[in-house]
């Protein structure tokens, strides 16, 4: 997916929902592959677990907010359902398409990686 086209998604979720495809299976079994995603703008505040989606090398990525750093640099740290315990590379907000509030990381998920990041000291 092109820069273009990316742009053209981010200004239709600002005015109104968008639909878009997932093609990675980082949020696996959460959200499949292929499958279709109501995105809405960014809500004012960002906390941990919502679901955004996010451009990255050339495609549409879904991840989970982990850390909201708008205030201190202007990103965000993200984690995936593959790696729940890793931060990923902060993303630029400006990267930053919108956001999946039909889908949400089941309270037992989070638990586990709340546990299991602050045993690791990764909170």
């Amino acid at each position: 997916m092109d820069k273009l086209a990316v742009e053209l998604i981010k200004n239709k979720v600002q005015n109104e929902a968008a639909y878009i495809q997932i093609v990675s299976g980082s949020l696996l079994p959460l959200i499949k592959i292929d499958e279709q995603l109501d995105l809405v703008r960014l809500p004012t505040e960002l906390k941990v677990f919502d679901i955004i989606v996010f451009y990255d090398n050339e495609k549409l990525v879904c991840h989970f907010v982990w850390k909201d750093q708008r205030d201190f640099n202007k990103s965000v740290i993200t984690r995936s359902l593959r790696e729940p315990y890793k931060n990923e590379t902060p993303r630029d907000y400006n990267n930053i398409i919108g956001w999946v509030p039909s889908k949400k990381v089941p309270f037992k998920t989070k638990a586990k990686i709340i546990f299991f990041s602050w045993i690791r000291g990764a909170l």
